[in-house]
């Protein structure tokens, strides 16, 4: 019974490590940007079912790392 948890914990340990290497090799980027539609169909504030819509966007810039 006690080797087996000892199993569990060193995948664990394992896993842990070897997530670790990947999240730190990530590569930053310098500038973000993001565009989007939006849309939505209301039926209950006015009797004629209300549609709205629009556009979004957003752009973001990092000056360090």
């Amino acid at each position: 019974m006690r080797s087996h948890s000892w199993c569990k914990l060193m995948l664990l340990v394992l896993i842990c490590l070897t997530l670790m290497g990947t999240s730190n090799a990530q590569d930053t980027q310098r500038v973000e940007m993001f565009g989007g539609y939006s849309l939505l169909h209301d039926s209950s504030m006015l009797p004629p079912s209300t549609v709205f819509n629009g556009w979004d966007g957003a752009a973001t810039v990092f000056f360090n790392r």
